[in-house]
């Protein structure tokens, strides 16, 4: 099945769509990155440019001429696989396809669909512990990571590694052990007003997913993805992790369950103490606009979009209180309402 790319997918940014058009970086590259593939699957990427391109792709280079199609089937061996694009000042892309070859029934069993990505600790990168380490796993000595991978006529010397950087950390498909997901997002409404409602997600796994073993902690990125159309489902940080052993001599010798929230609980633990906006000519007031922009401020790192034109002034407040509750005010002030979109992304709207 060819699976769905979009502009999310490439860096920088495109200028345009179909064909997409990309300004390569200073240093003359563009990346498309693939998320969310399942290990083990087998995967053709299919990539046509107008102009001369080289690709770094995974195992294998390509330089290819203008208007020749090239053509690359992989084994994915993680979750994220970088196609690395070199070329002129500006490059147009007039295919790029992205091809999973695994078969799905008719009517798959959530299992077959679904992906549960967490943002982990690569095994076998710490030191060996006599009596704790694996023989065939777990390395003698912690790796040291490199820069980026050299290129023949196109890395510059003094400035290229012949090696790859090392990962500690990757995003990784834990969904193996798990026996049951529960998701809950959306908004909490009290007549005409609308309040953000903290998204959750527990994950059950029977004899799986120690956090012992997996490194996950609380703050670990986490999030639950629809493969086949690359769509999240569900995307936060894990906030409570629970060991539970089993009798000796059970089945399954523990159960692990995990708890994540989404964007909407991190911004209800930030703490602000008031909005005021500039004293010339409105002592303290603002455009709804302005104050989200103001309020998000708190938020540093946090993407969010204004989706509206709503030019009501807003009175200067001076409040202790969560980020989280100025916002349900916010938007309770100009009829609009606030959430987070399945891929964490905050919306505004007025």
């Amino acid at each position: 099945m060819q699976l769905p790319v979009s502009w999310h997918d490439f860096t920088p940014t495109p200028r345009f769509q179909n064909p997409y058009v990309l300004d390569l970086t200073q240093a003359g590259r563009a990346v498309f990155t693939a998320t969310d593939l399942i290990a083990g699957h087998k995967y053709t990427i299919n990539a046509l440019a107008a102009e001369k391109v080289f690709y770094s792709l995974p195992g294998r280079s390509y330089p290819a001429s203008p208007g020749e199609e090239v053509t690359h089937t992989f084994t994915a061996e993680t979750a994220e696989v970088e196609v690395i694009m070199t070329g002129p000042a500006s490059l147009t892309l007039q295919k790029f396809t992205l091809t999973d070859h695994a078969q799905i029934n008719a009517e798959p069993h959530p299992a077959q669909v679904l992906g549960l990505f967490a943002y982990l600790p690569v095994k076998g990168l710490g030191a060996f512990y006599l009596g704790t380490s694996r023989l065939n796993v777990d390395a003698l000595d912690r790796p040291a990571a490199g820069g980026d991978t050299f290129i023949l006529d196109r890395s510059r010397l003094n400035q290229g590694r012949l090696q790859a950087p090392v990962r500690t950390v990757a995003w990784q498909n834990i969904i193996s052990p798990v026996t049951n997901i529960e998701t809950s997002r959306g908004n909490d409404a009290a007549g005409p007003v609308r309040k953000a409602r903290a998204g959750t997600m527990e994950v059950t796994a029977a004899g799986g997913l120690d956090p012992r073993v997996t490194g996950m902690r609380q703050g670990t990125p986490i999030r639950l993805v629809h493969w086949p159309t690359r769509q999240a489902i569900f995307t936060g940080e894990v906030i409570n992790l629970k060991y539970d052993p089993a009798r000796p001599g059970s089945a399954v010798p523990y159960h692990v369950k995990i708890t994540a929230a989404d964007a909407v609980a991190e911004l209800a633990n930030i703490t602000r103490y008031g909005a005021i906006g500039p004293y010339q000519g409105r002592n303290g007031a603002e455009l709804f606009p302005d104050r989200t922009r103001r309020l998000m401020g708190s938020a540093r790192g946090r993407q969010y979009w204004i989706n509206g034109t709503s030019q009501i002034e807003l009175a200067p407040t001076t409040w202790e209180t969560s980020l989280a509750n100025y916002l349900d005010a916010l938007t309770a002030s100009v009829g609009g309402f606030w959430r987070v979109d399945r891929d964490g992304r905050l919306l505004i709207s007025a």
